[in-house]
């Protein structure tokens, strides 16, 4: 009885020895991502905890410091706000501050391993410590700008032909976009530039016809017959666009998140249409043929398509305008909007046509046209992949005429033209 009366003393008295000098410090967490700024020192707070102890009886005498591990992150780059402290001294939950230093350049991803250091007279004692998370790492992402990424950016697609009431996939779309934004403290203006081609639809117009001739066949020198019907005519406007958009921006929201950003962007714009109609008959249905003598006039064949062309020249002025972008590393946003002054400019027809018959050299004089616009233009670019969807309106208050377009293409750095081209010009 005595032998098993001394053995268990024995370990109680090793279990208080032992005991002695334990203390519970521990991180919240294990890590967190930070990206580096170019404008300013970034200060991150980490947050650790103390729990006291039965066996925390040198409280008074442990000193709490924070060592650096194995860091990839060069010295110059941060600073710890740190004292080293007694335990004593220390509340449930504390935090330690790193600085992290502005930084203008591109840089690969860098780690700062912080570990938590308790010394009594300069000896190690983190043994004793029975926290959970004893090291912490921050992992540091570079700095550079999301705008960089989208400041110049070209695009190659198709747009999007629904002048048949379905989407496909139809004809050339390009664009060069170059986005430069103010930066505080540095210049109040930036500037938005756009260069492209595309296509947009006007309108789709259903109609009818009746007891109409819509075929003249000559039958000989002096006989020909006209056939008289009824059908359908669709008649599909389409517009080709060469045009050229700039912008200044002035920023109006000062503070907020630095992904969003809202400008006053007046505008000039100048766009070159080459207006497209098509008329399409249906197959008409026959009343009627009746044949004639005398003068045979030109054949007529409303069975076949109609195509006509003409040129155009829009110049805009947008007094009112807003740019709003929305940007990370993940999606570009971006939509602007303007309303303001149009003049149009496009070949009188009518002397066009007596220039023609006449045989005369003379230039026929450009007719003008005057009214009030307002468009929209929204673009969405994946970051990865660089496909973006792009849709824009354009219409005028007093004679309205909208068009309208969706594109699809895939951006890329200018820089980077020559790859993509390089199948072409080596051929």
């Amino acid at each position: 009885m005595k032998k098993y009366l001394i053995t268990i003393l024995l370990f109680g008295w090793m279990g208080v020895v032992w005991g002695q000098g334990t203390f519970n410090l521990s991180f919240v967490k294990d890590s967190i991502v930070i990206s580096k700024s170019k404008d300013s020192d970034i200060i991150i707070a980490i947050p650790y905890t103390y729990k006291t102890t039965k066996g925390d009886t040198l409280a008074n005498k442990y000193i709490l410091t924070f060592s650096v591990n194995e860091s990839t992150l060069p010295n110059s780059d941060y600073s710890i706000d740190f004292r080293p402290r007694l335990l004593s001294s220390l509340q449930e939950n504390e935090t330690v501050y790193v600085r992290l230093k502005k930084d203008i350049l591109t840089d690969r991803e860098r780690r700062l391993d912080l570990k938590i250091n308790i010394k009594n007279d300069d000896k190690d004692v983190n043994d004793h410590n029975l926290g959970d998370k004893k090291n912490f790492t921050l992992i540091v992402k570079s700095s550079v700008d999301v705008s960089d990424d989208y400041t110049l950016l070209s695009y190659l697609g198709t747009n999007f032909d629904m002048a048949d009431g379905k989407t496909k996939a139809k004809n050339l779309f390009f664009a060069t976009n170059v986005f430069v934004p103010p930066i505080e403290s540095k210049n109040r203006f930036g500037f938005y530039l756009s260069l492209y081609g595309n296509r947009t639809m006007s309108n789709t117009d259903s109609s009818r016809y009746s007891n109409r001739a819509f075929k003249v066949q000559p039958v000989n020198d002096s006989l020909y017959y006209r056939v008289r019907g009824s059908g359908s005519i669709v008649t599909t406007t389409t517009a080709d666009n060469m045009g050229v958009h700039f912008s200044p921006l002035i920023k109006i929201n000062k503070r907020g998140n630095h992904h969003f950003n809202l400008y006053y962007a007046p505008s000039l714009e100048f766009v070159w249409r080459r207006i497209n109609t098509l008329r399409t008959y249906g197959a008409p249905t026959e009343l009627d043929t009746v044949y004639e003598s005398g003068f045979i006039p030109n054949r007529v064949d409303l069975s076949q398509n109609i195509q006509t062309q003409k040129n155009e020249f829009d110049f805009s002025v947008g007094l009112v305008g807003a740019f709003l972008t929305y940007e990370t590393k993940a999606v570009s946003v971006r939509i602007h909007s303007s309303v303001g002054y149009l003049g149009r400019f496009h070949k009188n027809s009518r002397r066009s046509v007596v220039n023609e018959v006449l045989g005369s050299e003379t230039i026929a004089p450009m007719d003008k046209a005057h009214d009030i616009f307002y468009t929209g233009r929204a673009w969405i670019t994946e970051a990865v992949t660089g496909i973006t969807l792009q849709a824009e309106i354009t219409n005028q208050f007093f004679k309205p005429r909208p068009f309208f377009g969706v594109t699809l293409s895939k951006a890329f750095k200018l820089k980077d033209i020559g790859s993509i081209l390089s199948p072409l010009v080596n051929k």
